[in-house]
């Protein structure tokens, strides 16, 4: 029903393609986005059809002030090259707070949590002793700088891969891809025979379904790389304009480490002081607390990153380009839809603390066999759910970062959009995960065997060789994974507005806007989204 199709004989934009509108509120007056039905967009005019498409802006294409845009474009028939698009701005002097409930929420949240280490700092008086833990190798001033050194080279080596993973990714998207899924075919493959050969028959199961899973996904991969490389290609085309994405991506990763380190820290001060049941309950809501700012601060530079290219995609050309889109993009991530960020990373977050209770149960119940199974099995529902709501409200953060609106409000449009436009969003997604796991894989074996090459070479303590294999192969792999974030954040946002605005894209880009055209009705991928 979200389609419109010009009838076949006129001439100009081909039949079948969609024509979806957004409409806002007048200024002032609140910033919501609406999706108008097809069939009030197209007027009969002497001499040719025109298609009518209103497309909503948010306040991130405006750099002096928030504002939100409409773009009124006149697609006339005829010859694609004479069509005429012209664009009148409303701007509004005012921006609206979104779920600013849940701002406050987590903000209390921070406030407890705080004052449950202050109490449990002040409680234990120092730090905790672990004399009875198995002791570390004494180690001098050398080795600890020959120490960090390795550390440093093994950094240096993950972002050099990161770096290579990346380019092939937007230079040779469709090579990349299916390069990946071979690698996790492989992976697979692998698994399986390795668990069949040690009679471990129900990982070898589970291996076997996900070479069948895997095979599936490479097959919709195959009817989707048209797409891929015009997503892809004309996010290389954004991130070389708008480099502040990369600035984004390094802080995040920085922040990421800096809130797990803290954590790290926070930890066992609280388990002196709080012993038996009161443990447990300290110890979930760590959980929750650790989960909640985690996925918060991964959404904000996400939805930063989607805001950066949403301005690239809003604007008529690079001079329309508002300054410094990327740190415009964080302001709004930061004040006006931080609320959103905080509600959706909500959800995740108890959903992660659910699975986490769980595997203490499964854990605490190791010879009861029926609750451990009954754990086992909620914690795989909850582990699927989690999946699906990661992918839910990937779209939804996009919608907001380039519309302004709020959860609920996104999270409709996502709904929407999932109908006619299912397949491609789904497909987008596992494309960008496909490429970050293969490259994960590499990027942590790699790493692991360099690690224990410079400790061999570098370091005289035998203990820290294999120690410092798997610090390689954590901090390869949590790098170059990480690194994946911008084409996903990019590639989602281009494909969410290209199906929102067709023909903003256009005037943006008609290089672009012919690829995507074509890739959207090429027979491979079926009929136009």
């Amino acid at each position: 029903r979200r389609l419109l199709r010009r009838p076949a004989g006129l001439a100009g934009r081909p039949a079948g393609r969609p024509r979806l509108e957004l409409k806002c509120s007048p200024p002032g007056t609140g910033h919501s986005a609406s999706i108008t039905p097809p069939s009030t967009m197209s007027a009969a005019r002497s001499g040719g059809v025109v298609d009518t498409v209103r497309r909503y802006s948010g306040s991130q294409h405006n750099s002096r002030r928030d504002n939100y845009s409409q773009f009124d474009a006149a697609d006339t028939a005829g010859d694609d090259a004479k069509r005429d698009f012209d664009a009148a701005r409303e701007r509004g002097d005012t921006a609206q707070w979104h779920d600013v409930l849940f701002t406050a929420l987590f903000v209390a949240n921070l406030l407890a949590f705080a004052a449950v280490n202050a109490y449990a700092f002040a409680s234990s008086g120092a730090a905790p002793d672990f004399d009875d833990a198995r002791p570390l190798p004494t180690l001098g001033s050398g080795v600890l700088l020959r120490l960090g050194g390795c550390v440093v080279a093994l950094a240096v080596l993950a972002v050099a891969l990161a770096a290579v993973a990346l380019a092939a990714t937007l230079h040779f998207p469709v090579i990349t891809g299916f390069v990946a899924y071979g690698v996790i075919i492989a992976y697979s493959v692998t698994l399986a025979v390795v668990a069949v050969a040690s009679g471990a028959w129900y990982v070898a199961i589970v291996g076997a379904l996900m070479v069948a899973f895997q095979l599936l996904l490479a097959y919709q991969f195959y009817l989707f790389r048209h797409m891929a490389a015009a997503l892809l290609g004309t996010l290389r085309t954004v991130a070389a304009r708008h480099q502040g994405i990369w600035a984004t991506l390094a802080v995040s990763m920085v922040v990421t480490l800096l809130w797990s380190a803290l954590f790290a820290a926070l930890l066992p001060p609280a388990f002196v002081v709080f012993t038996g049941p009161a443990a447990y309950v300290v110890y979930v809501y760590y959980s929750f607390t650790y989960f909640w700012v985690a996925q918060v601060i991964g959404n904000v530079f996400f939805m930063t990153m989607s805001g950066s290219v949403a301005s690239w995609y809003f604007a008529t050309s690079d001079a329309d380009t508002v300054a410094q889109p990327t740190l415009g993009a964080a302001r709004r991530a930061l004040t006006y839809s931080f609320g959103s960020i905080c509600f959706g990373s909500l959800l995740v977050a108890l959903l992660q603390t659910l699975r986490r209770v769980l595997s203490i149960v499964r854990r605490a119940n190791t010879n009861n066999v029926f609750i451990a199974v009954l754990a086992c099995i909620a914690d795989c529902i909850l582990g699927c759910i989690e999946y699906l709501l990661r992918f839910f409200n990937k779209y939804v953060y996009v919608i907001i970062a380039s519309y302004g609106v709020s959860y609920c409000t996104g999270a409709k449009k996502t709904l929407s959009m999932l109908g006619p436009a299912g397949f491609s969003m789904i497909v987008n997604h596992n494309v960008v995960v496909a490429i970050a796991f293969a490259s994960y894989l590499a990027a942590a074996i790699t790493c692991a065997v360099a690690g224990y090459g410079l400790a061999v070479a570098a370091l005289p303590i035998v203990e820290l060789r294999w120690p410092t294999a798997a610090l390689g192969a954590a901090l390869g792999g949590f790098i170059v994974s990480n690194s994946f974030a911008v084409p996903d954040a990019g590639a989602t946002t281009l494909l969410v507005n290209y199906l929102c605005a067709p023909g903003q894209l256009r005037v943006r880009d008609a290089d672009a806007f012919a690829r995507f055209d074509s890739a959207m009705g090429s027979p491979d991928l079926g009929a136009p989204v």
